[in-house]
């Protein structure tokens, strides 16, 4: 949370993390995203402590490369921005150690 600086509580894909609906708009957030597909959080799954992501975009995986090819280190299994799944692509806020 804003106040304790803890991460996002894990939602359901497309569904507002627990506390945070007075802090974004609900209806961009169950809304599709720009690239298709919902906002999702995750915390101590898919091998990363927290991230936050789209589940399920409309993109290609070749768009998808070309957004990591220009944002972070090329490899979409490593670095910050990364294909946790394979239909979730996640900015990762913390690896599990």
């Amino acid at each position: 949370m804003i106040e304790t600086g803890d991460y996002l509580e894990d939602s359901g894909s497309g569904a507002v993390p627990t506390g945070w609906d007075a802090y974004i708009s609900t209806a961009k957030w169950t809304g599709v995203t720009p690239i298709g597909g919902v906002w999702d959080v995750e915390l101590d799954s898919f091998g990363i402590k927290a991230g936050l992501g789209v589940h399920g975009p409309d993109f290609t995986s070749q768009q998808m490369q070309d957004i990591e090819d220009n944002y972070d280190d090329g490899d979409l299994s490593t670095g910050k921005f990364r294909k946790i799944a394979a239909d979730r692509y996640y900015f990762v806020l913390e690896d599990n150690p």
